[in-house]
C-alpha cells in the first residue's frame, strides 16, 4: 500500500494550486513538505512524428531545492516511490521515481536536486507477463497492464473502432513465453495489442487514452471507459488561434511521406515435429542391467528414467489390476505389471563393439509376478493407461487445414520371459484372423476437446484405436509399424502414420495418452499369452495443407508500394499477435469464438479488413504525401483526441503528438502533426 511521505506544493502563473505527492510502497509516518525548484515539475510526452506508434508514454523531471540529498528516494525498484501531480483534487500525472537516476549541484549547502521519473505505464517494461491460464482476451491483457502499472488513473478511454468486443478476442498465453521460459515484458504485450488494433496508447492529464487517428479523422467520438464499462462522447475541435500563446518558439516544418509499408507477422510457431516429447531416457543409478543371448546376438537392457515420462505400475490378481506407486524391483519376480522405461542394445555375440547404441523402449509388462493369472491386454480398452507424458504441451491454435499424425512401433513378445524385444519367428493367425485385432487404445485431448476417431467433442470418454501393419503371418516377435492412413491424394506429403482429422478450430494444450495394447484371445493358430509388449519411436507430428514444407519458419509479409520508381520506405512493422495466415501451428493467432480471426469490421468506413492490411492502408493513406508539422508553445488546452485547425493554414487539420509540459508556466511546447 502506498502512503504519502513528501509533498511539494506550488502555484502556476495563473494562480492555480498544484501539489506533487511522493508516496512510498509500505511507507509510514507524517508527510514532510519540500520546496520545489524552478520549474518544479516538467513532463515530456513522447513526441515522435509517426502517428501509428503503438505507445506514446511520458517521463518527468522533479526539481527540489534544499540541503537534503533525499537518498531514501533512490531505490533499485521501479515501483517503490510513486509520484502524483494533483490539481483541484485530481491526479493529472502519475508515475514513479526512476531507480538511482538523479543529479544536483555539489558546490553549495543549498542546491537543486533533479529527480527523474517515468510514467506508470512505462514501468511495464520491467514487469513480466505471468501465465495465468491457457488463453487470455485482448481486453484482459489491457486491464492486466493498467493494474500492474499501479498508476492512479482517473479513467481509461477506448475508441469504439471495431464491432467485435475485445472481450471476445483471445490469444494463447504461450505466445508471451519464449522457448526458454522467459516471459515477455507487459509493455511489449500492450504494444502488440495496440499494433493489432492499429491504436496508440498514451497517458495525458491523469487519463489513459487509446487513440485511433483515423477514427478521430472520420469525426467519430464514441469511447468506452473500461473502468465503468460506460460509453461517453469525447469531442474537441480547437482553432490554434483561440488558444493563448505561451512563447515565441513556434515552428513549421514539412515531414516527408512514405510510399512503401511492410507489416510482418512474426508468428511464434510450435515445433510441428515436437508436439510429443522425445523420450531421452537416462540410466538409473545404480545401473541395473540384464542380458540374454539369442540366435547369435547378445541383448542388454538397462532400466532408465525420463524427465518427460514416468513409469506406471499395477498390482494384479485373478480378476483385475490396481495402480500402485512403486512396482520396480531389481528382482524380476517382485516386479509389478505396467510400464518400465528401458534402454536396449544388441550386438553380434563374440564381437563386442567399442560402443553400444541403445534404443529407448517403453516395456509394458503384462502380468504381475505375484501370481496373477490375468494380463493387461485382457482388460478393457480404457482401464489402464501405460504411456503418458508428465506435462501437456503449451496452448496452441489448431486450424482445420492442419492434420496431426501419430506414428510408433510395437512389438508383442509371447515366449521371452526376460523382458527383451528379441525378434524371431512370429506366431500366426488362424482362419478368422483380422488385422484389426491388434491395436493401442489412445486418448487425444486438445484443450477441452477429445478425439473419437473422426471428430472432436467435449466428451471426455472419447477415444480411438491406433492400429498396426500386422498381418496373419506377422503378429509377434516382430516390430509392427503404426498403420499408415495417409497417401498422396490428401495433400499432406510430410506425414506417415495414422492421420488425425482436425474438424474445428481448437485452442488448447495437447495431451496424448496410450493405454495397454490389445491382443486377441481367439483366432490364433497357437495361442501363447503375451508376457511383454514394447513401444518405441512414438511421434506426434503436424502439417498444414499447402503449408511451408522447407522445414524453416517463414514469416507472413504484407506489403503495399505506391510508385515503384521511387521508394521511400517506412521501417517494417512486426506483429506478434496475428490474424489467419499460412503459418503452421502457432501460439500467436487471435481467436474469435471457435475460429481464427481473419478480419475485423471497423466503424470508420464499415469495412472488414485483416488488421495487418488495414494498418498498411491507413499508413499509405496518411503518408502518401508530405505533412505539415507545427511546434507551438501554448496553454495546455489540447487533448489527445482533439482536432486542431489554424486560421493561417486553411483546410489543414492537426492532431496532438506529444510535447513538453511546464506545469508552473502552465504551458506546453506542443507537437502537432497534420492529418491527411
Amino acid at each position: 500500500m502506498y502512503n504519502l511521505i513528501y509533498t511539494v506544493p506550488f502555484t502556476n502563473v495563473d494562480g492555480e494550486a498544484l501539489t506533487i505527492q511522493i508516496l512510498e510502497d509500505g511507507g509510514t509516518g507524517t508527510p514532510v513538505e519540500l520546496t520545489g525548484g524552478t520549474p518544479p515539475f516538467i513532463v515530456d510526452v513522447n513526441d515522435e512524428d509517426f502517428l501509428y506508434n503503438p505507445t506514446r508514454f511520458s517521463g518527468a523531471t522533479l526539481k527540489l531545492v534544499g540541503s537534503d540529498y533525499l537518498q531514501k528516494l533512490f531505490s533499485t525498484q521501479y515501483q517503490r516511490f510513486k509520484v502524483n501531480l494533483v490539481k483541484a483534487g485530481s491526479v493529472i500525472w502519475t508515475g514513479f521515481i526512476t531507480p538511482e537516476l538523479y543529479s544536483q549541484d555539489y558546490d553549495n549547502n543549498l542546491f537543486e536536486l533533479n529527480i527523474e521519473c517515468i510514467s506508470a505505464l512505462s514501468t511495464l517494461e520491467y514487469i513480466d507477463f505471468k501465465d495465468e491460464g491457457a488463453t487470455i482476451t485482448l481486453m484482459d491483457i489491457i486491464k492486466k497492464c493498467i493494474t500492474e502499472s499501479k498508476g492512479d488513473f482517473r479513467a481509461v478511454y477506448m475508441p469504439n473502432t471495431y464491432t467485435s468486443s475485445l472481450n471476445g478476442i483471445t490469444v494463447s498465453t504461450a505466445n508471451f513465453i519464449d522457448d526458454d521460459g522467459k516471459a515477455m515484458p507487459l509493455k511489449e504485450c500492450l504494444e502488440e495489442v495496440c499494433k493489432f488494433l492499429n491504436w496508440t496508447i498514451t497517458e495525458y492529464d491523469g487519463i489513459v487514452y487509446f487513440i485511433d487517428m483515423d477514427y478521430i479523422k472520420a469525426g467519430k467520438t464514441s469511447y468506452t471507459n473500461i473502468f465503468t464499462s460506460t460509453t461517453t462522447t469525447l469531442s474537441s475541435t480547437i482553432n490554434l488561434r483561440d488558444i493563448p500563446s505561451k512563447g515565441n518558439n513556434n515552428q513549421l516544418s514539412i515531414l516527408g511521406g512514405y510510399n512503401r509499408a511492410v507489416v510482418i507477422d512474426s508468428d511464434y510457431e510450435a515445433d510441428k515435429d515436437s508436439l510429443y516429447p522425445e523420450s531421452n531416457f537416462k540410466w538409473q543409478v545404480p545401473m541395473y542391467s540384464k542380458s540374454k543371448e539369442f540366435n547369435g546376438k547378445t541383448y542388454i537392457k538397462n532400466f532408465a528414467e525420463s524427465e518427460a515420462f514416468e513409469p506406471v505400475y499395477y498390482a494384479g490378481n485373478s480378476t483385475s489390476f490396481t495402480k500402485v506407486d512403486d512396482g520396480f524391483s531389481l528382482d524380476k519376480q517382485k516386479q509389478r505389471a505396467g510400464t518400465f522405461l528401458t534402454q536396449v542394445a544388441s550386438y553380434d555375440t563374440g564381437n563386442k563393439p567399442v560402443k553400444l547404441n541403445y534404443e529407448d523402449l517403453f516395456e509394458i509388462k503384462q502380468y504381475d509376478d505375484y501370481g496373477t493369472v490375468k494380463y493387461l491386454w485382457q482388460t478393457g480398452d480404457l482401464e489402464f493407461p501405460v504411456i503418458r507424458t508428465k506435462t501437456a504441451s503449451p496452448t496452441i491454435v489448431f486450424d482445420t487445414d492442419t492434420k496431426l499424425c501419430i506414428d510408433f512401433k510395437l512389438m508383442i513378445q509371447v515366449t521371452d520371459d526376460w523382458g527383451l524385444p528379441i525378434e524371431g519367428d512370429s506366431m500366426k493367425g488362424g482362419s478368422g484372423w483380422n488385422n484389426d485385432f491388434i491395436y493401442i487404445p489412445a486418448k487425444l485431448r486438445i484443450g477441452d476437446y477429445y478425439y473419437n476417431g473422426t471428430s472432436w467433442t467435449a466428451n471426455s470418454d472419447n477415444y480411438f484405436k491406433l492400429y498396426t501393419d500386422c498381418d496373419k503371418n506377422k503378429i509377434t516377435a516382430k516390430w509392427l509399424n503404426a498403420r499408415n492412413t495417409n497417401d498422396f491424394t490428401t495433400g499432406y506429403d510430410e506425414l506417415t502414420g495414422t492421420l488425425i482429422n482436425i474438424d474445428k478450430v481448437m485452442v488448447g494444450d495437447l495431451e496424448l495418452t496410450l493405454y495397454s495394447p490389445k491382443f486377441p484371445n481367439v483366432e490364433m493358430a497357437i495361442l501363447f499369452p503375451p508376457s511383454y509388449m514394447f513401444v518405441k519411436d512414438i511421434s506426434l507430428q503436424s502439417q498444414r495443407k499447402e503449408g511451408n514444407t522447407s522445414g524453416e519458419k517463414k514469416d507472413t509479409k504484407y506489403e503495399n508500394v505506391v510508385n515503384e520508381s521511387y521508394i521511400n520506405a517506412l521501417d517494417d512493422i512486426t506483429f506478434k499477435i496475428t490474424s489467419k495466415n499460412n503459418s503452421e501451428l502457432s501460439f500467436s493467432k487471435a481467436i474469435v469464438g471457435t475460429a481464427i480471426l481473419d478480419t475485423l469490421t471497423n466503424t470508420i468506413d464499415n469495412t472488414s479488413n485483416k488488421p495487418e492490411e488495414y494498418l498498411i492502408k491507413r499508413i499509405i493513406n496518411q503518408y502518401k504525401q508530405p505533412k505539415v508539422k507545427l511546434l507551438q508553445v501554448i496553454k495546455p488546452e489540447v487533448q489527445p483526441y482533439s482536432i486542431i485547425t489554424d486560421s493561417y493554414l486553411s483546410g489543414k487539420r492537426f492532431v496532438f503528438a506529444g510535447g513538453r509540459i511546464n506545469y508552473e508556466d502552465n504551458s506546453i511546447e506542443c507537437n502537432l502533426i497534420e492529418l491527411n
